[in-house]
């Protein structure tokens, strides 16, 4: 599964990989699974019509672990 997480999440971004997701860039949040964002208010990537197939997870007040499982969900 491809995980699009924010660059400023880089706590995030190993704990998926340790736990065997693919994470890539929000370069590439239009074909991922599931992007993780550290806000949904935050303009991801400058441009106000991004299409995702992905679900959104939003990071902010959450632990590295209900992030996880929140991935996990959604899968």
């Amino acid at each position: 599964m491809r995980v699009a997480v924010d660059d400023d999440l880089s706590g995030i971004k190993e704990r998926l990989r340790r736990e065997g997701y693919r994470v890539v860039g929000m370069d590439q949040a239009g074909v991922a699974d599931v992007v993780v964002t550290s806000g949904v208010d935050k303009n991801v990537m400058g441009y106000h019509d991004i299409v995702t197939r992905g679900r959104i997870v939003e990071a902010r007040g959450r632990t590295p672990e209900e992030i996880v499982r929140e991935v996990a969900r959604l899968s």
